[in-house]
């Protein structure tokens, strides 16, 4: 079923998750930040052909960078992200762009099923089935929710121990000037 249920969008390209979980790209191709190849600009949307064996349960993305949550085959869910790794931001240890989406490898322990993850501009944010926050990228400013210097980032994800057994059920962008990515705590 090819109906689209959900839609990100960022500066430069836009992401369309379908009812049988495949994820459609389009717009600048920069960075590899549509996820189908070196830097191609596609003008309709186009399959991200390196998630199509994945039930892919959500999208984000921003400026440089673009995420997807994914489920194979009823194992465990995982975070899978790709385009410009600039600060790390892509939580694969490194600031290579990547072209195509690349498992993050933290996220793929049982343990750790990511359920929803978000994309600020220069960083990401993400919460597992356990509750557990993780952040990773540009981190001055707090951004990372830990003290960090200016033009310090962390290149993998870093849990937030002030977010364990807090019951985080969901996380959110606040502020679209600053592509700041935010949390919410579930009310119970």
């Amino acid at each position: 079923d090819q109906r689209v249920v959900r839609v990100a969008a960022g500066d430069a390209h836009s992401l369309a998750r379908t009812r049988d979980g495949r994820v459609y790209a389009w717009g600048s191709g920069s960075y590899g930040r549509l996820g189908v190849g070196p830097d191609a600009a596609q003008y309709t949307p186009k399959l991200v052909e390196k998630l199509k064996d994945f039930d892919v349960q959500q999208v984000d993305c921003n400026a440089f960078h673009s995420c997807a949550v994914v489920e194979q085959s009823g194992r465990n869910s995982s975070l899978y992200m790709w385009g410009g790794g600039k600060f790390g931001k892509l939580g694969i240890g490194s600031t290579e762009n990547q072209m195509f989406p690349v498992p993050v490898a933290q996220f793929q322990k049982k343990a750790n099923r990511v359920i929803r993850a978000m994309c600020g501009l220069h960083h990401t944010v993400a919460v597992t089935r356990s509750s557990d926050v993780y952040a990773w990228g540009y981190a001055a400013k707090f951004r990372c929710g830990m003290e960090a210097d200016e033009g310090e980032f962390f290149a993998e994800p870093r849990r937030l121990d002030f977010f364990r057994n807090k019951n985080m059920v969901n996380i959110t962008k606040v502020d679209r000037d600053t592509k700041s990515a935010g949390l919410k705590k579930a009310l119970k």
